[in-house]
């Protein structure tokens, strides 16, 4: 690695947090979401790890990539747009705890107007590179998502309705977290390595999202556990190819 002589060292500590972060903190704040007092306190945990992954990646981005090329913009929007999601989720969380009933403000507004602009920028590179189809499955998602925001602002707000909010975007962020082990560990993998975490979250975020008023009332729903038992197992799984198929990686934005 033929890079600043400190890069070695952070992209090695980066590393470790974020398995960490995928394999223990992540699994463990999801599943306690029925234990309020345990979760809150691995959720800070998880806020905490993931934005230290993300301020650390940042440098990593800047001194890697060759700037204003096609592979830096799409590491670029692709890492903003599912970090975002983590704030989504704690501004929806934050409401539901301090202000239920209240209507959405200016930070709403703006947050997702940064969420269309990210998907418009991936979908713009999708554009220059159709073959790159997981930018357009992104882009269009982040649309959809807007969508829901905007028709959600507009009516009135509740506890069912912001707590659907929050787990739907924390299990999108933790559904990021995976895509971005996959791409770096899955090789020769095809698309498969950027849609599988996607694919397997999007049942238990459509179930979490149409059942939010009775997830109030019965903290620990059957199909809840089901859903996630079957995303941590996608997990672990991910985590023995990661044991058994070990390889140093390189730096590329050409994956």
């Amino acid at each position: 690695m033929d890079h600043h002589p400190y890069l070695y060292i952070l992209t090695s500590v980066h590393r470790v947090i974020g398995y960490i972060t995928v394999f223990i903190v992540g699994p463990v704040t999801l599943w306690t979401y029925y234990k309020p007092i345990t979760h809150r306190k691995w959720a800070k945990a998880y806020l905490y790890l993931m934005t230290f992954l993300y301020l650390t990646g940042i440098p990593v981005t800047l001194i890697v990539g060759e700037l204003g090329t096609w592979s830096f913009l799409r590491s670029l929007y692709f890492n903003l747009f599912g970090f975002s999601f983590l704030w989504f989720g704690y501004r929806a969380i934050y409401r539901m705890v301090n202000s239920p009933r209240s209507s959405a403000g200016m930070l709403d507004w703006s947050m997702t107007v940064w969420m269309v602009l990210l998907s418009i920028g991936m979908l713009g590179l999708f554009w220059e590179k159709m073959q790159k189809y997981e930018l357009c499955v992104f882009g269009c998602l982040g649309l959809i998502l807007a969508v829901v925001e905007i028709r959600e602002y507009l009516t009135c707000s509740s506890a069912s309705l912001l707590l659907a909010r929050h787990n739907r975007y924390i299990l999108a962020s933790y559904a990021y977290m995976l895509t971005v082990i996959s791409v770096v560990h899955l090789q020769g993998t095809g698309k498969i390595k950027w849609l599988w975490p996607t694919i397997t979250v999007m049942p238990v975020i459509f179930l979490t999202s149409l059942t939010a008023q009775r997830l109030l009332k019965e903290r620990h729903p059957k199909w809840m556990g089901i859903g996630l038992k079957i995303l941590f197992g996608a997990t672990y799984v991910l985590g023995i190819v990661i044991l058994t198929a070990f390889r140093d990686i390189e730096l590329s934005f050409e994956k």
